[in-house]
């Protein structure tokens, strides 16, 4: 990928077209510029692309399109890879049948490419045009991408992230007008930065420079301009049990998550929502070689919205954390982080449990995760003490939809309950 960008960036030169004018911030409202070429050619690249989204959006169907995409919940955090759009005969997303029927199909493509033919913008106009000589012809005549790496070019894992796109409203229907979108080209680590507000000037739509933070978001419809897009791998939910029960059948139930754990704007992908992994550590009868536990059993995956985060929302998980914490099995590690897209931590220390001579004794852990902030949580959980206190009502000032188990840390930033069964 850095290759990639090298070659590029002898070609940085943004669009002619239009280039967004630069805010000055309050310090403590920006985390990180760009620095390397790397990272410097991939907001430029942003930069275009927020370029040819003023022209694509002057057709309703093309906007419709976009927001069908994302409204599919495919991709979790609510957003859609460009490469989906730019050939949706490819297209997962397309194929799962996730999309509202009325949804247009192709619009957005033609669109985008017949403005890109009217502007001047160098490195989308290399990625694509690479991208098309890897390419072969359909049945129809248009070209798809042919060889793996044409989709690893930056412009087709860019992303066109909604954040609170469930406030709003959205029709399928033609007659029906749709609000334009604001448009941000993440050029920063913050939590607000320069964007284009439309208005009407004619029969057009114009832009002109606005500040968007998260209060904007959540007042106007908002596209910001990002790298990437994980696929939505939602969990099998299990029947959570609705009272306290002494089996040993241990469930994450309900969490809810009251800091904004990543940037609303980002340039690495680390934008977005919060992604929380909840950890297992777990040493019964099977430490390593030389006696340590080096990964977690297992994790559970819990991703919130911007929007959620905000409303403190308890979300409803019901994903298994242990299925059977049997008694010899003294203590476990009981961990969580937010994930990143860089940065590292070390959960360690040390527990009690039966290990492979069959005697309990202290055996310790250390395993490293990919995160930019701190630990959220780390502990060594007593089997008795869990199953003594996990018995409901003690609620320690919290509430919510389920008032049958316990909730643990309340007060702090990330809260939820463990039901068993």
């Amino acid at each position: 990928m850095r290759t990639i960008f090298c070659l590029l960036a002898i070609a940085g030169l943004l669009c002619a077209c239009r280039k967004q004018s630069t805010h000055t911030l309050p310090g403590n409202l920006v985390q990180a510029f760009p620095r390397s070429a790397a990272e410097k050619t991939q907001v430029d690249l942003h930069q275009e692309i927020l370029t040819v989204l003023q022209e694509v959006y002057q057709d309703p169907a093309a906007l419709r399109e976009v927001n069908a995409a994302i409204y599919s919940g495919y991709y979790e955090d609510e957003r859609v890879l460009l490469k989906d759009l730019l050939w949706p005969e490819t297209s997962a997303l397309y194929q799962s049948g996730k999309r509202p029927g009325a949804a247009p199909t192709g619009i957005f493509s033609r669109r985008f490419r017949e403005a890109l033919d009217r502007l001047d913008c160098p490195l989308l106009q290399a990625q694509l045009s690479a991208t098309a000589a890897a390419s072969i012809p359909n049945a129809s005549g248009s070209v798809l991408p042919a060889a793996a790496n044409a989709w690893q070019w930056p412009v087709a894992n860019t992303s066109i992230y909604f954040p609170y796109s469930a406030i709003y409203p959205i029709s399928w229907e033609e007659e029906q007008p749709q609000q334009s979108p604001t448009l941000v080209a993440a050029d920063r680590e913050a939590d607000a930065g320069p964007g284009r507000q439309p208005y009407r000037c004619g029969a057009r739509i114009c832009y002109r420079p606005t500040i968007v933070n998260d209060d904007y978001a959540s007042r106007q419809p908002t596209h910001i301009i990002t790298p990437g897009a994980t696929i939505n791998q939602q969990p099998v939910i299990a029947a959570t049990p609705t009272k306290p029960a002494k089996g040993s059948l241990i469930f994450l139930g309900q969490v809810r998550c009251v800091r904004q754990y990543d940037r609303l704007i980002s340039f690495t992908g680390n934008g977005g929502g919060s992604e929380l992994k909840f950890i297992r550590g777990n040493g019964f009868l099977r430490q390593n070689a030389d006696g340590h536990i080096t990964a977690p059993a297992n994790t559970v995956s819990v991703y919130l919205s911007r929007q959620e985060i905000r409303k403190k929302k308890w979300k409803t998980v019901s994903a298994i954390w242990d299925a059977n914490w049997l008694p010899d099995n003294k203590e476990q590690v009981f961990g969580i982080y937010e994930e990143d897209t860089e940065g590292s931590r070390t959960f360690s220390g040390s527990i009690v449990t039966k290990i492979k001579s069959l005697t309990i004794e202290p055996i310790s852990y250390s395993f490293t995760v990919q995160t930019n902030d701190e630990i959220i949580r780390q502990l060594a959980w007593d089997r008795n003490s869990f199953f003594t206190y996990n018995q409901g009502k003690l609620q320690n000032g919290c509430m919510t939809d389920d008032q049958q188990w316990t909730i643990y840390d309340c007060l702090t930033p990330v809260s939820y309950t463990l039901p068993q069964q």
